[in-house]
């Protein structure tokens, strides 16, 4: 990716982690293009961190060097200048990194909505622990029921 001019993010996007790259600079490390709306793992200097990637129309075809809008958090966390020229890579991530970045994510309902998924998750997996024994005996009569009444009808 070529360097990409920092910008501060629009007021209504600060601790939202939306990282704005134009379209056609916004591509992974292969070269492909990467859809707006999807969570990457934005890296620069040796540092990392989760973000969800849009587009940047209004600097798109005007501003050279192309530019890319973080806000304050995510360039702490990239330990990036408020201003100036940095190069950045992009990688996708799957479902398992989308998790990640709602676990840690700076807004608060994203990370009380991974939270709250998680312990629905646990709660879901402790009651099916907790019914195996029962719905075992249930399946073993039934398939004792079932062989019975095969069998008394030969």
């Amino acid at each position: 990716m070529p360097e990409l001019d920092i910008h501060s993010a629009k007021a209504e996007e600060v601790y939202r982690d939306i990282v704005r790259i134009p379209e056609n600079v916004r591509k992974d490390t292969n070269g492909q293009v990467i859809e707006e709306g999807r969570i990457c793992r934005i890296s620069s200097g040796g540092r990392h961190t989760l973000v969800i990637l849009r587009g940047a129309k209004e600097c798109q075809a005007t501003h050279k060097p192309p530019c890319i809008h973080l806000d304050e958090v995510t360039r702490k966390r990239l330990s990036l200048p408020g201003s100036g020229l940095a190069q950045f890579e992009l990688q996708p991530v799957g479902w398992f990194g989308e998790f990640l970045w709602a676990w840690n994510a700076t807004e608060i309902g994203y990370r009380i909505s991974s939270r709250l998924g998680l312990l629905g998750l646990a709660l879901g997996i402790i009651a099916f622990v907790l019914a195996l024994p029962e719905l075992c005996r249930m399946l073993a009569g039934l398939i004792s029921w079932a062989s019975r009444s095969c069998g008394a009808g030969h």
